[in-house]
């Protein structure tokens, strides 16, 4: 069976919910207290390809799970999805990426992330944010707020620095749930199976663990029906894991 198609992730899903892990939003786990046995929290970042985080939100709402989305501006911000997916309940989010088209510069990105910022504000509610990894900058978004409360947009927490340490942590950056090619999509702070490469195996894990809380990262370009997409979605991640990791050596 091929991986990283949409019938594997809704298997995946469904595992979750059977083994009694509970769904929150990033939102939804910042603004209350522990009210179940296990959860876990789901984070779509919509890097590309928005049509793909529509047909999930579907899929997870048809299975009684709500989840966080995160999109970047302007490249995946398309409001009339962004509309659909609030309105079926899920947690909608920024994804930003100032810091690295400022080249830098601090104050400028800050105005800048308050610009974007506003213009999800003009369709839905938007309290939560998530910096994106952005591998071909030299800077790291998620540098942005070292020296500035995020509280002052109105921000309750972003995905990666409001997360506490010790939450298991699976994300499918690099088309594998536990060897990430881009460390900027990993909490550092949080433990990491590096051993897990497939679905099947990521799976075959949460049968046999039992974590109080989980934390899972989904890129939502990457899920596709068998056919031309599925193909074309693994030769971009085959052709980009490589320049991350031609990049890294350069620097």
């Amino acid at each position: 069976m091929k991986d990283f198609t949409c019938n594997r992730l809704e298997i995946l899903l469904k595992t979750l919910v059977a083994k009694g892990y509970h769904p929150v939003t990033f939102r939804q786990f910042l603004e209350t207290e522990v009210s179940h046995e296990k959860q876990v929290i789901i984070r779509h970042d919509i890097d590309r390809n928005p049509g793909n985080a529509l047909t999930i939100a579907l899929k997870e709402q048809s299975i009684g799970i709500r989840a966080s989305f995160y999109f970047r501006y302007p490249y995946t911000f398309d409001p009339q999805i962004i509309r659909s997916i609030a309105v079926m309940g899920h947690e909608i989010g920024y994804h930003y990426e100032v810091l690295a088209k400022t080249r830098g510069n601090v104050n400028e990105a800050l105005l800048l992330f308050n610009s974007e910022l506003d213009e999800f504000r003009k369709i839905c509610e938007v309290v939560t944010c998530c910096a994106h990894g952005s591998p071909l900058s030299r800077f790291d978004n998620r540098d942005l707020f070292s020296g500035t409360n995020i509280s002052e947009f109105g921000i309750l927490g972003d995905a990666h620095l409001s997360t506490p340490p010790g939450i298991p942590y699976f994300s499918d950056t690099g088309r594998s749930w536990g060897m990430q090619d881009n460390l900027r999509d990993r909490l550092s702070s949080s433990p990491q199976i590096t051993s897990i490469r497939s679905t099947d195996e990521l799976q075959e894990h949460l049968h046999t663990s039992n974590y109080s809380s989980l934390y899972l990262v989904i890129h939502p370009e990457r899920w596709n029906d068998p056919g031309i997409q599925w193909y074309l979605q693994l030769f971009r991640d085959t052709t980009f894991n490589l320049g991350k990791r031609l990049l890294r050596r350069v620097r």
